[in-house]
């Protein structure tokens, strides 16, 4: 996959503090796990396409750096009164039901968060470079609360840890669940969150990684 040259990408090491990429400072607390951000953004595209280009573009410069992350699409529906068709539908046959365009691939099993006023249901789909854009509009569908990230092969193995757990799916353009970036990050993975909406000017993807992949995709894009 050729590298899109329309594609501006800027790079920041530790995004607490003021820089181009991303602001943290205003959604999450700084802990012991160092976070730093890729973004890699379309202009004057409309914002699904520059979502979906760009996620592209993404994980092509992440498979020059490291060719043995996968992709995973994190799937989660908010919490809800736990009535007979949402304990029979769970996860995936509600997603089914309502259209969300899931990528193919493996999918884990489905896990529940909450008590008897309310409950969450929380999944992952292992999908290939090959079903980026299905995953990207399944991110942008709205009707699940979605993200893409790239895990190595071994932290993959162990994301049920993470699904069993489940986060918090009250988050947006502004915001992402701490605990999520957090395992992600702390696990040498890169979770991307969409950037643009409706007629910004500029649109696409940023990564947050550790700031030992920042650097390697700014080498990347530095050759």
């Amino acid at each position: 996959m050729e590298t899109n040259p329309a594609v501006r990408v800027l790079f920041a090491n530790d995004l607490f503090v003021e820089n181009e990429v991303f602001s943290l400072g205003h959604a999450l607390a700084r802990g012991p796990i160092a976070i730093g951000g890729v973004t890699w953004l379309l202009s004057d595209v409309h914002p699904l396409e520059a979502h979906a280009r760009a996620l592209e573009v993404a994980v092509a410069d992440l498979r020059c750096v490291s060719a043995e992350r996968r992709l995973a699409l994190l799937c989660a529906l908010g919490a809800a009164p736990p009535t007979r068709i949402p304990r029979h539908l769970r996860l995936w046959k509600a997603l089914e039901h309502r259209k969300v365009p899931l990528p193919e691939g493996r999918r884990s099993a489905e896990f529940c968060a909450g008590d008897e006023s309310a409950q969450s249901w929380f999944g992952g789909i292992a999908f290939e470079l090959s079903d980026v854009q299905r995953a990207a509009a399944a991110v942008d569908d709205g009707g699940v609360a979605a993200l893409v990230v790239a895990l190595p092969t071994a932290a993959l193995a162990e994301l049920d840890t993470l699904l069993s757990s489940g986060w918090s799916t009250d988050y947006g353009m502004h915001a992402l669940p701490q605990a999520l970036v957090d395992w992600v990050v702390a696990r040498e993975g890169i979770v991307f969150l969409f950037v643009g909406r409706f007629d910004d000017r500029e649109a696409g993807v940023t990564g947050f990684a550790a700031p030992a992949l920042v650097d390697e995709l700014r080498l990347r894009r530095a050759q």
